[in-house]
């Protein structure tokens, strides 16, 4: 029998061959199980178009896979959101985080109308929702500020952001974008393979959000200066979805079968790698939505102080100190967005022994020692920038090679198919910088002493 309506449905992906772009081929490597920490690193078969496989042996007369994945009990309230994790559910969701962030927004056209911040300490509405705070530095990370400023210790701009997205102004850097936006949501191939269509449609819900909101920045971007958005855990889940810009990846990851709630959660704790750099900038300029100000230990009492930095920025990275600890979003924050203190001790399976070259990323280099750009990409993230730390000395031309050589080696890697190895790196980097060696909670108090050129401007590229 044969089926000429086959090619039709399959791209020039397959399982893990290898990959074609415009005559650029990359051959995809299996990773080596052993390498990784945990029970198992095979990817499931429904990744990669597995699920609509299993249809087409059905078609066919072959045995269906008897296999049962976990379903995993926790992500509590972010599974009550999300329902099954359809298009429809993050269009529901989408819509949803539209209307709350226009409340905030209106809550910037009463300050408007105020003639003195210091009458109304927080803008709410008459129904319940989110609403805006006016904060301020403690005296003593002002004063600490206030020291350092004029030796030159002086947090430059964060700049226009360093991805392809609308909110930072790539349509102007880029006037192409939107026509290769267009271009590739309608991209006939790209619709055949698996779960494309349903990235498409995210895609666009996700768009609507984010110009959505650069509207109302645009329109009120004098008057955000020291205001931020008072939010209940809820609805901070709410709007941190959208915010991440992954409705498509969102999409496509659970149409392939993961669990809707862990692809929620994961994308809401996306927010604080982010935000824990930009805390200092955000306070000045046209963001009110940051995942760290935005916690009622914060704006409750109006205050940016050491103490509620130290135990929020720890929350959100799942671990208040060593040892190596994890929790739920719902477990270390109450319905009102408060920290709660709890956690709990991580799987020892999973906890390294917090070496600079830990047990885990040890061995699992030395099973790929003949990959010697995998033990470049460890170095350049985690050894080097410790190294240039400990030498206390501002050293910009340092820090630029340190940004563009991980750039080169995340290309060399992905030209050599170690898509995996190299986002397991990446992700247990990421890991120690939250919970090891706390390079990131050394760059949430090095935001603080940010120099305020943005106050009063988006913070992206704008026209012109």
């Amino acid at each position: 029998m044969v089926f000429h309506w086959c090619p039709v449905f399959w791209p020039r992906q397959s399982y893990w061959s290898g990959f074609s772009l415009q005559g650029i081929e990359v051959e995809v490597t299996r990773p080596k199980t052993d390498a990784f920490p945990g029970r198992s690193a095979a990817i499931p078969p429904y990744f990669w178009g597995g699920e609509l496989r299993s249809g087409f042996g059905k078609l066919v007369g072959r045995k269906p896979d008897q296999r049962s994945f976990q379903v995993h009990p926790g992500y509590l309230e972010v599974r009550d959101l999300i329902g099954n994790g359809t298009v429809g559910d993050l269009k529901r969701l989408s819509f949803q985080a539209q209307g709350l962030v226009k409340r905030i927004f209106r809550g910037i056209e009463d300050l408007s109308d105020s003639s003195s911040l210091d009458d109304a300490k927080s803008l709410s509405y008459p129904e319940p929702g989110p609403k805006l705070v006016q904060l301020r530095l403690s005296p003593d990370l002002e004063s600490w500020k206030a020291a350092q400023h004029p030796i030159g210790n002086i947090l430059p701009a964060k700049g226009a952001g360093l991805t392809f997205y609308y909110e930072h102004g790539y349509d102007y850097i880029f006037p192409s974008l939107e026509s290769l936006l267009q271009k590739g949501l309608a991209d006939p191939q790209a619709l055949r393979t698996p779960t494309g269509r349903e990235r498409r449609k995210a895609i666009c819900v996700g768009k609507q959000y984010i110009q959505g909101k650069i509207a109302l920045e645009k329109q009120h971007k004098t008057h955000y200066t020291n205001l931020s958005a008072r939010l209940s855990r809820r609805t901070a889940q709410i709007i941190s979805l959208s915010e991440s810009s992954l409705l498509g990846t969102a999409a496509e990851a659970i149409a392939r079968g993961f669990n809707p709630g862990a692809v929620m959660n994961d994308l809401v704790f996306g927010s604080p790698g982010t935000d824990v750099v930009d805390i200092g900038c955000d306070l000045v300029n046209s963001e009110v939505m940051n995942s760290f100000s935005n916690v009622s230990d914060i704006t409750d009492t109006s205050i940016v102080s050491e103490d509620v930095l130290r135990t929020a920025g720890p929350k959100h990275g799942r671990c208040p100190a060593r040892p190596q600890r994890e929790a739920e979003f719902d477990e270390v924050f109450d319905e009102q967005y408060r920290t709660t203190g709890f956690h709990r001790p991580l799987d020892p399976e999973y906890a390294c022994n917090g070496e600079e070259i830990c047990n885990h990323v040890y061995h699992f280099l030395d099973c790929y020692q003949k990959e010697p750009l995998l033990r470049e990409l460890w170095w350049i993230l985690v050894v080097d920038p410790l190294e240039y730390v400990r030498g206390d000395q501002i050293d910009e031309g340092r820090e630029d090679d340190l940004v563009e050589g991980s750039r080169l080696l995340m290309a060399k890697l992905y030209s050599r198919g170690l898509l995996l190895e190299m986002v397991w790196l990446i992700a247990h980097a990421n890991h120690h910088a939250w919970q090891v060696n706390y390079l990131l909670e050394a760059a949430m108090f090095g935001s603080i002493l940010d120099g305020g050129k943005m106050a009063g401007k988006l913070d992206r590229h704008e026209e012109g």
